[in-house]
């Protein structure tokens, strides 16, 4: 294929002026053809020659082409041309055959002659109007889609080969390069027309060539160029080289430019018309518009999508109007209310409550995190990992690992509790035995000792060592501890539990992390780092006027306790206004939680019941405690803050105006369902495309509708008249002297 397209021989200098000489010089035709009269010269090329003359039969005008040369392969590719004419013959669209004679001497093919030239003569001489440039690309689409519908593509559209009748609506012409489409051989098409996968020697033709080439014909009528056409690109792809490193080049190019975007400054060209262009446009072929008959019927559903423009504004009329209504009868309500709305003041309390409960479980999971932090820093310690991972079994309270541990935790909560303060420091070792702990003075603030009631003791079965939140039935110590529950390796906080040895209900938490061997950091924990703190914190938040219990905060674990149960209260103003007289605290139940299925509850019912003030009528909103990037996560530390809100202050305004905007809502809603049904009547009426009274003629009319919204077709009409076409190897158009051919046929 490719010897085949560079043995094609250009027309030279001389050749050139010996054309446009004998095209001045009265010449005579190669021969007589019976039932034509030859009339004058049009034009010669590399390969022959066209004559106009007029068919005795019924007087009108044709185009006579006579080839000089048989052989070769340009002889291939115009017979390949009347082949696919024969296939086109009696299609409106495209210029047609008449009659061959290949075995006359010389051959020639009589077509029809296009006196108004091509598309490429237009557009040389001006730029086209928006609409005309509109109408030529739905009739060059109609055009393909009719050759496409007789499985021949055409592989070299371009404006030169859009021949123009004598009411100048475009015909085809030019079927040189055209392929059937069960034919895989290459055909090259025309520079900056041609689509990039077709300028490859090994390409089977495709019918996205001819939508790509369809883009650029019609970016070149709006915009005066094709697309990717500059002197950068014409220089490059002109460098001497192969064919075949030509057709990279200009793969390359394409590849490389950025989108064309041109034509959307183009008058009249709107969004939708510019999608249109640039998806025939595409690099890639598999984001180009699978065939011409869908770019076709994308034009038609602009056209529909540009004809209910006044539907649309008659639309925004109408809601216009619904509105004022609405703003005049809102008007008169507010001027006699206090113009709020239930919905408004609850979503406002509701954020209100939710940024407050947001911020205290924010402060809790920030403190949660600091304290795992820190924990974990202090578990790297070298010294404490060596203790721990001293294989020697401990000894009791004399035993110098279990002093070394001691002064170490004290130390560290002496550190620590200015910033973090906790109840008591504990190490365990890797079999659940308490080996370490630390716990405040007395009455001695700042001062730290040795909490030896629980020293040596076993709690394996705690959830604080093994980090499940069941406990071990067992408290009993195995008897292999080998075989017993093995440290958490990961970041825990323990079940809530109440004090034992103080009257007030607070309720305390042990947070605890790994500690690993730092010598073999792939080994299992040696043992375990924990911290006790109490669960104190805020449980009202005051208003402006600073008066106390406007909101309550509340903290609930959903997680079991020490008895199994879920939705322990752990923090409520009960345990501050209570101190004295410490009572078992109620549970929030399952149902109680499932009021939260909207990120609030109305109507809350408060578990304290008739010991806190009152039970019902809370405004609440439930936010989850979490703790952020620690071990590279997000944990769930299974605890609720909840804000609650006494409803009644909330929503007082709204029962006040309640009666008043009742009525006025009814009147609203009658006002808008009138004028609702007459806009929407009158639309149905206007669009409706049956006979119609005079007034609803009349009112089609104002809306510049004749019979109703109706569709037409997409191809336009035009009746069949005489054009001249040459192939684009080597001929003539309209009596123009010919392009000489580059080596790849195709031409800048």
């Amino acid at each position: 294929m490719e010897a085949a397209i560079e043995s094609t021989p250009t027309m030279g200098e001389p050749e050139r002026q010996k054309a446009r000489q004998l095209t001045l010089a009265e010449l005579r035709p190669p021969r007589a053809i019976p039932g034509y009269e030859q009339e004058r010269f049009l034009g010669r090329g590399a390969f022959g020659e066209v004559w106009v003359a007029i068919d005795s039969n019924n007087g009108r005008k044709v185009a006579i082409k006579y080839y000089h040369r048989r052989g070769g392969l340009d002889w291939s590719l115009l017979s390949r041309e009347v082949e696919k004419l024969r296939y086109l013959f009696g299609d409106r669209h495209v210029v047609q055959l008449l009659q061959v004679g290949w075995e006359s001497d010389p051959p020639y093919y009589v077509m029809e002659y296009m006196e108004n030239g091509s598309l490429e003569d237009l557009l040389r001489e001006a730029s086209l109007p928006f609409e005309r440039a509109l109408s030529l690309f739905k009739e060059i689409a109609t055009g393909l889609i009719h050759a496409h519908g007789k499985g021949i593509l055409h592989c070299d559209l371009k404006p030169a080969n859009v021949m123009l009748d004598q009411d100048g609506q475009p015909r085809l012409a030019d079927f040189g390069q055209s392929r059937l489409s069960h034919e895989h051989s290459p055909a090259l098409g025309t520079l900056f027309y041609m689509a990039p996968e077709q300028a490859d020697l090994k390409a089977s033709p495709d019918v996205r060539w001819d939508v790509y080439a369809l883009g650029a014909v019609v970016y070149r009528m709006f915009v005066g160029e094709p697309p990717y056409r500059n002197p950068e690109a014409v220089a490059a792809i002109q460098l001497p080289g192969t064919l075949e490193e030509r057709l990279a080049r200009y793969r390359q190019i394409l590849a490389a430019a950025p989108k064309p975007t041109a034509h959307r400054s183009v008058s009249g060209v709107d969004a939708l018309l510019a999608a249109i262009i640039e998806k025939c446009l595409a690099v890639n072929p598999r984001d180009r518009y699978p065939n011409v008959q869908a770019v076709l019927s994308a034009l038609d559903a602009r056209a529909a999508a540009r004809a209910r423009k006044p539907l649309l504004l008659l639309g925004g009329v109408g809601p216009l109007l619904v509105m004022l209504v609405v703003l005049l009868v809102a008007g008169v309500m507010f001027r006699k209310t206090m113009g709020i709305a239930q919905d408004e003041v609850t979503a406002r309390a509701v954020e209100g409550n939710r940024f407050a409960a947001r911020a205290e479980a924010d402060r809790l999971g920030r403190e949660v995190r600091t304290r795992w932090l820190v924990l974990e820093r202090e578990a790297r310690a070298m010294s404490l990992s060596r203790l721990l991972a001293d294989p020697k079994p401990f000894g009791g309270p004399d035993d110098e690992r279990v002093e070394k541990l001691n002064t170490w935790i004290r130390d560290k909560h002496k550190t620590w509790d200015p910033i973090l303060p906790a109840s008591i420091w504990f190490i365990n070792d890797r079999f659940g035995y308490q080996r370490a702990a630390s716990e405040p003075v007395p009455n001695k603030p700042g001062e730290f000792q040795m909490a030896t009631t629980n020293l040596g003791k076993y709690f394996g079965f705690r959830d604080y060592f093994h980090g499940h939140w069941d406990e071990f039935p067992s408290a009993q110590p195995p008897a292999d501890p080998a075989l017993g529950p093995k440290p958490l390796t990961r970041p825990h906080r323990s079940r809530v539990y109440r004090r034992q040895n103080e009257k007030s209900p607070t309720y305390v938490v042990t947070y605890s992390v790994p500690v690993f061997d730092r010598e073999r950091p792939d080994t299992p924990p040696v043992g375990v780092l924990t911290m006790s703190s109490e669960l104190v914190g805020s449980t009202q938040l005051r208003n402006e006027s600073g008066k106390s219990r406007d909101r309550v905060v509340m903290l609930i674990d959903t997680r079991p306790d020490e008895a199994g149960r879920r939705g322990v209260i752990v923090r409520h103003p009960y345990q501050e206004a209570f101190r004295n007289n410490p009572r078992e605290l109620p549970i929030h139940t399952a149902e109680n939680l499932a009021a939260f299925r909207d990120g609030y509850a109305a109507n809350y019912t408060d578990p304290i019941g008739g010991e806190y003030e009152r039970a019902q009528g809370w405004l609440a909103v439930a936010e989850p405690v979490t703790v952020p990037d620690v071990a590279n996560d997000v944990q769930d530390t299974g605890w609720l803050m909840l804000v609650e809100e006494d409803q009644a202050k909330v929503v007082q305004p709204i029962r006040e105006l309640r009666s008043t905007l009742g009525w006025y809502g009814v009147l609203a809603v009658v006002l808008v369902a009138v004028v609702l049904t007459l806009v929407w009547g009158f639309v149905m009426v206007v669009l409706n495309a049956a006979p119609a009274s005079r007034v609803v003629r009349f009112l089609r009319r104002q809306v510049g509708l004749k019979s109703g919204l109706s569709g037409g077709s997409s191809a336009s009409s035009g009746s069949a008249s005489s054009v001249s076409g040459i192939s684009g190897s080597g001929g003539i158009k309209s009596g123009l002297p010919p392009t000489p051919n580059l080596p790849l046929k195709a031409r800048e």
